[in-house]
């Protein structure tokens, strides 16, 4: 996999592919969920960015970003301003 390092104050997470699974057993893609739910995992900080984040933390994003890489890497282009929650477990 190719590596990538933001610019500026923007970020790089990677995020989650919510699948649900109905009582039958089928799988219902993440085009079909209604929840808005946008969650992923930091996975590079641009040398801007005044947020108190890490790579590693996971997050809740407001709005979806500009994909980067090939679409199984599952990788997205964030400003910082779009993360809205930091993960705490």
């Amino acid at each position: 996999m190719k590596e990538y390092m933001p610019l500026g104050d923007r970020v790089i997470i990677k995020y989650d592919i919510p699948e649900e699974k109905t009582q039958g057993g089928l799988y219902i893609p993440a085009s079909v969920n209604k929840e808005g739910k946008f969650t992923g995992t930091i996975y590079a900080i641009g040398d801007k960015c005044e947020l108190n984040i890490k790579i590693g933390n996971r997050i809740l994003f407001v709005r979806p970003g500009v994909p980067v890489g090939k679409e199984e890497e599952g990788l997205m282009l964030l400003d910082s301003k779009d993360v809205g929650v930091l993960v705490v477990e």
